[in-house]
């Protein structure tokens, strides 16, 4: 506060040079006033600027920055809390097996087998797409600031923007053909281990293994088969739902759009309690809690599924 009040001070001592030159007590002309004032704006900003960066000053940015970051409403992909990663046996539901997809697993080594699937599958995107990957690689670029909006800063911070751009190229259009090969059955093109792919679609739902919807949704506008890729995503949604579809689903769905897959499944299974805020007390926070277990249970059994059918072939 001192700092604060030193910069009134001067102001007012240089605000009283200028009347006084206006009332004719100096002899200096009319530019006097102009000069006095411009050194009081300097004056005024050299000292605010001291604030600022002295370590106090940082302390108040930092505390100011904490209260606008709390009125920020949309989720963003992010690494799981510590308190989530101590608990046993709780990995499973945040770190992929076979693929990483995003920044926050990328370019580990235990992925690297499955690198050369994902760019398989971009360029089977691109070739159906009916443009070239250097444009649909650039819409992407161009957007780049957009969707790092859909990213906590820690898991893209060692990114620049090139690396980002591509990475989320590769990713989106692998993600997109991924799901059109597996509502299709036409997986045999790639020779993928049927053990794989089970594992694989587990991948697309787990907590750090996510991309923003908004990416996918950009992918599929650059698409001659648009209508087929979103028809492909609803399919893939429902195959491991396991529950029958809400009659008002489709119009929620519409209305907003998810964060990514993992969001999409979770509305689909909880139909509109998702758009509800529960109270902390009564029926209806145990009604929320019992939706929580039914989607990890859900999750559990369909993995499950999945690797059993994968060694029954």
């Amino acid at each position: 506060m001192a700092g604060v009040e030193h910069v009134i001070s001067m102001e007012q001592t240089l605000s009283r040079k200028v009347e006084r030159t206006e009332a004719g007590e100096t002899s200096g002309g009319h530019d006097q006033p102009v000069i006095a004032t411009e050194a009081s704006e300097k004056l005024s900003i050299a000292v605010h600027e001291k604030v600022c960066t002295s370590p106090l000053g940082q302390r108040f940015k930092k505390l100011r920055d904490a209260g606008a970051n709390q009125a920020e409403t949309r989720p963003k992909i992010q690494k799981v809390v510590f308190l989530l990663r101590e608990q046993t046996n709780f990995q499973k539901y945040y770190e992929p097996r076979v693929v990483s997809l995003g920044p926050i697993h990328h370019g580990k080594s235990k992925y690297q087998l499955a690198e050369n699937y994902k760019l398989r599958l971009a360029q089977a995107f691109v070739s159906d797409s009916g443009k070239s990957d250097e444009y649909i690689y650039g819409q992407i670029e161009k957007n780049i600031e957009q969707l790092k909006e859909y990213f906590d800063e820690e898991v893209i911070e060692k990114y620049d923007n090139e690396t980002l751009a591509w990475m989320l190229f590769v990713d989106g259009c692998a993600i997109l053909q991924f799901i059109y090969f597996t509502v299709k059955n036409m997986f045999s093109e790639l020779k993928v281990k049927n053990d794989q792919l089970a594992f694989a679609q587990q991948d697309l739902f787990l907590l750090e293994n996510q991309l923003p919807y908004q990416l996918l949704k950009d992918l599929m506008k650059l698409s001659a088969k648009k209508k087929e890729l979103k028809l492909g995503i609803r399919t893939f949604i429902d195959m491991h739902s396991m529950v029958p579809e809400k009659a008002d689903s489709t119009t929620s769905s519409d209305k907003k759009t998810p964060i990514h897959l993992l969001d999409l499944l979770r509305t689909r299974l909880l139909g509109n309690s998702v758009d509800k805020t529960p109270s902390r007390k009564g029926p209806a926070s145990k009604a929320s809690k019992k939706d929580w277990q039914s989607f990890r249970n859900v999750l559990e059994l369909n993995s499950s599924r999945n690797q059993i059918g994968a060694q029954q072939k």
